[in-house]
């Protein structure tokens, strides 16, 4: 699933430093990890990333 950082972070699974903004792909028991307070930095580091829709114009 996609993410999207919310607060800058050290993540020792990716061995990189993630910024405010970065968009990540995670698995869904990684996600849920990251976006609760059940993590090492007791924190909310990221939240689900908004499903972008596609427009089409009919003619």
């Amino acid at each position: 699933m996609k993410a999207v950082c919310i607060k800058s972070y050290y993540d020792k699974q990716l061995k990189r430093k993630v910024t405010v903004g970065d968009e990540l792909e995670l698995s869904e028991k990684r996600f849920k990890e990251l976006s609760t307070v059940q993590n090492a930095a007791k924190e909310v580091l990221v939240k689900a990333e908004p499903e972008k829709k596609t427009v089409s114009k009919k003619e």
